[in-house]
């Protein structure tokens, strides 16, 4: 097992809404690598990708701070990346958005591209994040030192909220005619999009602890297809 492969990962509670939340995504620890999702079926929904993100891969990426306003860290209305468009979350090490915390009160839509490159070190705090084009995190350089809990830049996606959450395609994309689709509280939802997250050393074992954060006492961690032995 490489040297850069993080051996632990413990949940831990949001300061933020401690009464009800989930982590998906904290550092290079827990996010590992996941495969492309090319489409998503939902009870008799089935998506499929758009053509207005046909040239998604040769499009050119714009700052998050140039394209958001950067002073809101709070944003009331859902925040939307419009298909076809491409955005890169400028938190890395020196650049404007780095160590930020930044809530979507009404979720997060990625109709278009949204990459969050290596090194960028951020909290998002969402009701829900709608994938319906692209969210890409590119691995980092070989031999990259794994981020700790208390060092080391992180990012982490926390979704929050009791009331359900409803789905409806952007009108921009093949699937508008489709209806809304209940997704249930909390939603992370890859619709006729991908989720392209490369976070670790592909010799890195796969697996991470789950943790009960939800309401009453929490349950043990359980460890999924832990090795036996590390080193």
């Amino acid at each position: 097992i490489p040297e850069t492969c993080p051996l632990d990962y413990e949940g831990d509670v949001d300061p933020y809404h401690p009464d009800s939340y989930t982590t998906v995504g904290s550092g290079r620890s827990l996010m590992g690598e996941m495969d492309m999702v090319q489409e998503m079926e939902h009870s008799h929904m089935h998506y499929v990708q758009s053509e207005c993100n046909a040239m998604l891969d040769m499009a050119t990426c714009v700052d998050w701070s140039l394209w958001f306003d950067t002073n809101n860290v709070t944003m009331s209305s859902e925040v939307k990346i419009p298909c076809g468009e491409c955005v890169t979350l400028d938190a890395g090490p020196g650049q404007d958005m780095e160590g930020l915390t930044l809530e979507f009160e009404q979720g997060l839509n990625i109709v278009g591209k949204l990459v969050i490159p290596s090194g960028a070190d951020i909290q998002l705090i969402t009701k829900y994040v709608f994938v319906q084009g692209v969210l890409e995190m590119p691995p980092p350089p070989a031999g990259t030192p794994i981020s700790s809990e208390d060092s080391g830049p992180k990012v982490k996606i926390t979704l929050y909220g009791t009331e359900e959450v409803i789905f409806n395609p952007d009108e921009a994309t093949e699937n508008s005619h489709k209806g809304g689709e209940a997704v249930s509280a909390k939603a992370f939802v890859v619709a006729g999009g991908r989720v392209d997250v490369r976070a670790l050393d592909p010799g890195c074992p796969g697996w991470v602890k789950l943790q009960s954060v939800t309401y009453g006492a929490a349950l043990p961690n359980i460890a999924l297809n832990k090795p036996a032995t590390q080193s």
